[in-house]
């Protein structure tokens, strides 16, 4: 494994950590701020800042969230990145809100940073709800 495929596994890492945690500072932080979020039956949020309104009004303190994620392929090429991801997680909206699971894959391009880190720069995800 390369450097690079190390540190994009740390990143989706990082993002899950961060969501579990309800640390959505950190959870933004990983997206380029002209970073564009596609959610299945939502329009595009076309920024970090359009992305961070929309789940800071979607969200109630004290939400439980958890995910797993099977990288099925990391490629890169130069300062770009794709990661394909197949995701399970389990979201309660509020304390003693109904646990809704949803499941599916996600495509995110990545770009590198100038320091050299990685940063989603396009976020596909598939998900739909488990019924």
């Amino acid at each position: 494994m390369t450097a690079d495929e190390t540190a994009i596994r740390e990143l989706i890492a990082s993002w899950a950590r961060a969501a579990e945690a309800s640390d959505y500072e950190a959870v933004f932080s990983l997206i380029a701020e002209d970073g564009v979020m596609l959610i299945a039956g939502l329009p595009p949020f076309r920024s970090r800042k359009s992305y961070a309104a929309f789940v800071l009004g979607a969200v109630k303190p004290g939400r439980s969230f958890k995910a797993t994620f099977d990288m099925r392929e990391i490629a890169v090429f130069g300062d770009w990145a794709h990661v394909w991801t197949r995701e399970r997680s389990e979201v309660a909206r509020e304390p003693g809100a109904p646990v809704m699971r949803a499941s599916g894959d996600s495509l995110n391009i990545l770009r590198r940073l100038p320091g050299g880190g990685w940063c989603i720069a396009l976020a596909a995800n598939m998900m739909a709800m488990e019924v």
